[in-house]
């Protein structure tokens, strides 16, 4: 369930555009591990809930 695209720039490509290619993937990688772990604390949330309840 990997939602990184790996972009690959041409040679062509200026030194701004090519930092902001990398910026932004950066920005996606981080917004990505974010809801990894919003997912992961929602989830632990739960099995603790269903532990409290057993």
């Amino acid at each position: 369930m990997n939602s990184i695209q790996h972009i690959s720039y041409s040679p062509i490509m200026s030194p701004k555009d090519r930092a902001l290619t990398l910026t932004q993937q950066a920005l996606a990688y981080h917004t990505h591990l974010q809801h990894t772990k919003d997912v992961l604390r929602i989830e632990d949330k739960q099995e603790a809930t269903a532990w409290s309840v057993r």
